[in-house]
């Protein structure tokens, strides 16, 4: 059976860590429902991710020893985002990996929270089977408070 893993980064180098974050933050997709849908060069991206990396919890969403997405933590504001791989869509990973990742956060007391695009209609039906609590967020997203 495939069996969804979560595996934080911790043990990769910066550069290890940093190809995995470039794939799946500038994503088109990401970016397509993203508040921020600028996409930054490589080189503005390492030097920004080597400021930041220390305030980030990277997670590797793992199929069969296979990455197949990617949840990123922010220690500092308690937002988090996810991206999965487009074959793996609509599946239920996402979902899984989710409820893995939230068990995590739990047991270290940590708040999770996020903002979603109204248009993206398969991740706000994703945060509504995780909580009940969330409001429209400007115009054009909801804020999702979880944990």
């Amino acid at each position: 059976m495939n069996k969804i893993k979560l595996n934080q980064l911790s043990k990769l180098n910066l550069k290890e860590k940093f190809s995995i974050f470039y794939k799946y933050r500038f994503n088109k997709d990401y970016l397509k429902y993203n508040i921020n849908k600028k996409k930054f060069n490589r080189n503005e991206s390492i030097i920004w991710f080597k400021q930041k990396i220390k305030l980030k919890k990277l997670f590797a969403i793992t199929l069969n020893k296979k990455i197949i997405g990617l949840i990123i933590y922010n220690l500092n504001n308690k937002y988090y985002s996810i991206t999965i791989d487009d074959k793996y869509r609509n599946m239920g990973y996402g979902y899984k990996a989710l409820v893995k990742f939230i068990e995590i956060l739990k047991k270290k007391r940590l708040k999770l929270i996020t903002i979603v695009s109204k248009k993206n209609k398969n991740s706000i039906h994703l945060h509504k089977k995780l909580t009940d609590n969330f409001k429209n967020y400007k115009k054009d997203f909801i804020f999702f408070k979880i944990l």
